[in-house]
């Protein structure tokens, strides 16, 4: 039986992780130059349990699960060059800590040359609800190597 600090910190993990993975990777590319694209969707994530570090099986109680609402708005500033801004939203249930809102809010400028290769960097805001980013959030910066390279009717996506 989990407690309920450690059904939120679960919560949370999933948050991080979340938004660590589905920002600003959606698309390796970049949107076109003077064009806005506006993205709204959701993550969903439920648990049944895990593993302790001795590989012993842990059950939860109940069902936890947690939906992630994300807007996201990407901006061409030049071709090759975009900026994004992601704003996530946390709805846990009463399994999972039963707590909503605002999660860190993301600022992301990507850039694709014209070969197929560029990067990311991008920064997480330290704002958000209480619930979710807790009493003091910090600012996390990220960067990442991107290829995005279509060949004929092949694309080529990866990153780092």
């Amino acid at each position: 039986m989990l407690h309920s600090t450690t059904r939120l910190a679960l919560a949370g993990i999933a948050t991080l992780v979340t938004a660590s993975v589905v920002q600003a990777y959606d698309e390796y590319g970049t949107v076109a130059a003077k064009k806005l694209e506006a993205d709204i969707y959701t993550t969903y994530q439920a648990g049944t349990g895990g593993y302790d570090p001795d590989g012993t099986k842990q059950s939860i109680d109940g069902s936890p699960a947690v939906n992630f609402p994300t807007l996201q708005l990407k901006y061409g500033i030049i071709d090759g060059l975009d900026v994004e801004v992601v704003i996530p939203y946390v709805i846990a249930n009463k399994d999972a800590g039963d707590v909503s809102g605002l999660s860190k809010p993301q600022l992301d400028f990507k850039y694709v040359a014209p070969i197929g290769f560029g990067g990311l960097v991008g920064i997480d805001l330290p704002l958000g609800s209480k619930d979710i980013v807790g009493e003091n959030p910090v600012a996390a910066l990220r960067v990442g190597a991107i290829s995005a390279k279509t060949i004929d009717k092949l694309v080529l996506n990866g990153w780092l």
